[in-house]
């Protein structure tokens, strides 16, 4: 986290609950069906409404779509 991400634009220094707040929304990623997930060590994760794999971003979705096809 960076020193400057603990404070406000106007100089107020945030809370406990604010930055823990602002660090869960870098790792919020959205299903197909529209349900947010929070990835944060996995690559990929199983959504729990549709059963459908949600990636971590783009790259990651595309080194297990290449994976899939190159292995056959």
């Amino acid at each position: 986290m960076n020193y400057l991400d603990r404070y406000h634009k106007s100089g107020r220094r945030k809370t406990k609950d604010e930055i823990l707040e602002s660090e869960l929304t870098k790792h919020k990623v959205k299903c197909k069906c529209g349900h947010t997930l929070i990835i944060i060590s996995k690559p990929r994760v199983i959504c729990s409404h549709c059963g459908n794999w949600v990636y971590k971003n783009k790259q990651e979705e595309f080194k297990a779509n290449m994976r899939r096809v190159l292995n056959g």
